[in-house]
């Protein structure tokens, strides 16, 4: 009897001990749910902050931050945004310009207003040219190289800006994937906005996409391009992206008569060969398009502001523009 008691006795505390560890574990369990929501919570906050300070250092000194403009893609319903300023001086639609922007694999629609650091390109740019209004496409992310869904993005975002900032031209702008994608948006561009287009500033851009695929040192931009077009082989996608197969075509080569290109080059890079930059000049002086190399002595990534005023002012050279002051 009294072992059996001992037992009872034993059970019933081991039962109050699994009880009191079951209660500790749920607060624990709660206790750490807390934290984790906190831990989100701060995440999202400092995300956030950094988005609000992004925008409120994207344009040092100058009047107003971008605006952030959502949409729903027409072509899938996705909802993304993109960045927009104003002209800094409203102009008749004829005296106007948009000047539109593609970022770099890796980065965000915010490239622009965010490096290089001593003066970000959107600031350099619109002091230059007050009376265009800018705008930098977030195009399907990170690793899109204007594929088709890109391509209808950016479509809608640029007539959205014409509907609120008419103009009859328009000069696109582009850093790496984004120099490519500027180039490519020359003839893929929607016709109602290819009409528009006077100017493209590449830098460090490739004409041909299939051909980068094979002799960049970069795996990353190789499944970039993987991730966004596919693999080269027989892939239409590739030969829809080059230059080289449009200059064949008799009536894009007019098209891009009009347009006057300003190709930069970093002479020490070695991510997007310099081959290719050259090759793209070479290409179009051969068919009479104007054009220009700018090299200067820098590694791949977003070089000093000024080569992207040197592009622009090639560019303007064609029709000079006085240069504005507030």
């Amino acid at each position: 009897m009294k072992l059996l008691i001992a037992v009872l006795v034993l059970a019933i505390g081991l039962d109050i001990a699994g009880m009191v560890f079951f209660f500790l574990y749920m607060g624990n369990q709660s206790k750490l749910k807390g934290i984790k929501k906190e831990r989100d919570v701060l995440t999202s906050n400092i995300n956030q902050m950094g988005n609000i300070n992004a925008f409120k250092q994207g344009e040092l000194g100058e009047k107003g931050a971008p605006e952030r403009e959502y949409f729903v893609a027409e072509i899938d319903g996705t909802e993304s945004l993109y960045a927009l300023s104003p002209p800094m001086i409203p102009q008749a639609k004829e005296h106007s310009y948009l000047m539109l922007y593609f970022h770099g694999m890796g980065s965000t629609y915010m490239e622009p207003y965010m490096a290089p650091v001593d003066k970000p390109i959107a600031h350099a740019l619109r002091e230059r040219l007050q009376s265009a209004a800018f705008l930098s496409v977030d195009y399907r992310g990170k690793t899109s190289w204007l594929n088709d869904k890109a391509l209808a993005d950016t479509n809608q975002n640029v007539r959205a800006v014409l509907n609120r900032y008419p103009t009859e031209k328009i000069i696109v702008v582009g850093t790496s994937m984004g120099g490519a994608s500027a180039l490519a948006y020359s003839f893929l561009a929607a016709p109602d906005i290819k009409e528009k287009i006077v100017g493209v500033i590449a830098c460090e851009a490739a004409g041909d996409l299939a051909e980068l695929f094979k002799t960049t040192n970069s795996k990353i931009v190789q499944a970039g391009l993987a991730e966004a077009l596919g693999l080269p082989e027989q892939n239409q996608a590739y030969k829809r992206h080059s230059l080289f197969e449009r200059l064949k075509d008799s009536e894009s080569k007019e098209g891009l008569k009009k347009i006057r290109f300003a190709v930069l080059s970093a002479n020490q890079d070695d991510v997007v060969p310099v081959k290719m930059q050259k090759d793209i000049v070479a290409a179009l002086d051969k068919e009479g398009i104007a054009s220009e190399l700018i090299s200067f002595d820098e590694k791949h990534g977003v070089p000093p502001s000024s080569q992207y005023l040197k592009g622009l002012e090639y560019i303007l050279s064609a029709a000079p523009v006085k240069a504005e002051t507030n």
